[in-house]
């Protein structure tokens, strides 16, 4: 009964001691800009911090108030804010680093990856990093973490401040002011067109995207999606696919309006665009196919090769049906060479043809 009372009495204390170091904070200068350089490899040094605290219990780890770091990268520079962070490394592996944070702040961002770089500042919500050092090479994974309300999550391999190889995951990310972000010669592609949130999963490895998922949400509802590989030094040199449903005609009209001067398609019965489907590879259309139906029952169908530097030097199987006359002359009068087509009335018209460089042949 007594060594019985001896433990109790024994692991009362230790309880009560390990309860005690679990909020003991003991003052240390223990990281310097130097070192937090030679442990990131150069990626990440520290401006100036309030106060740096060992925490013993649960496990030791050091604990920075008020701590500002700056970011150097050779395509991206930055200053980041972190009320409190926490550092802890591995008691058996001296090369593996976690970092916790509940929020932290970007600024004074500049960067040659994109226009506006302003508009990338903003706050990180809920970020833990693992950093590992591997010879010259450092690994930097996280978390999912919120950023502009979109989730996400990477993981970074760099090598003496390069950026060799990115996997990341992007979800919920509100676009409408990032688009912003692209050189101007992209922006008019997107103008005037009602964006909503963009889904994206790929990686990056040496000035090539891979796009496992794009998928961009519009306002109305449709959405667009792209899988493939993006040559980012010359997006010419891509191979990628396109689709996308339920597409208004308004955003059809302002989309192809920004993209190449081609025929006036404000004539455009109103409808969607239920599905299209567009294959790219290294600098030509391969393949494309569409379908839509307007508000008043007008279905086109239209499937092959559609060159966009003049439509009607195209290779394309049509297919229409209607009960709409004026819908039909409406959009026939659009056509210049076909502006003396005469006006008829029907009950119902269905049309089988193809368009083959120039000649229009009807089958049905």
């Amino acid at each position: 009964m007594k060594k019985f009372r001896v433990l109790t009495y024994a692991s009362l204390i230790l309880v009560i001691a390990l309860t005690i170091l679990s909020f003991i904070k003991l003052p240390v200068e223990a990281l310097t800009s130097e070192r937090i350089e030679d442990e990131t490899s150069g990626l990440f040094s520290l401006n100036s911090s309030e106060r740096q605290s060992l925490l013993i219990l649960p496990s030791p780890k050091i604990e920075m108030i008020n701590s500002v770091f700056a970011l150097k990268h050779n395509s991206i520079e930055a200053e980041v804010s972190v009320p409190t962070i926490e550092l802890s490394r591995s008691l058996f592996d001296k090369n593996n680093i976690s970092i916790q944070l509940e929020n932290a702040n970007l600024q004074n961002i500049t960067t040659n990856l994109v226009n506006n770089s302003v508009l990338l500042e903003g706050e990180v919500e809920n970020l833990n990093l693992k950093i590992v050092n591997t010879n010259n090479l450092t690994r930097i994974e996280s978390n999912k973490f919120k950023y502009k309300g979109a989730s996400i999550s990477f993981d970074a391999y760099v090598d003496d401040s390069s950026l060799k190889k990115l996997i990341f995951s992007i979800d919920g990310l509100e676009i409408d002011e990032l688009v912003l972000l692209l050189d101007e010669k992209y922006q008019k592609f997107l103008k005037q067109i009602s964006f909503s949130t963009l889904d994206l999963k790929g990686e990056y490895l040496e000035d090539t995207l891979v796009l496992d998922k794009f998928e961009l949400n519009l306002k109305d509802d449709s959405k667009i999606n792209l899988l493939g590989i993006i040559d980012t030094q010359n997006i010419l040199n891509s191979d990628f696919k396109i689709s996308g449903s339920n597409i208004t005609s308004k955003n059809i009209i302002k989309f192809i309006d920004n993209l190449y001067s081609g025929p006036d398609l404000k004539a455009l019965p109103e409808g969607i665009l239920k599905n299209f489907n567009i294959d790219y590879n290294e600098g030509m259309l391969k393949e494309s196919s569409f379908s839509y139906q307007s508000n008043l029952g007008t279905n086109i169908s239209v499937k092959g090769l559609i060159k966009s530097n003049n439509i009607f030097d195209s290779n394309l199987n049509i297919e229409l049906t209607s009960t709409s006359s004026e819908e039909i002359l409406e959009l026939i009068n659009n056509f210049n060479f076909l502006d003396k087509f005469p006006k008829f009335e029907f009950d119902q018209l269905k049309i089988d043809a193809a368009l083959n460089k120039g000649l229009f042949k009807i089958d049905t």
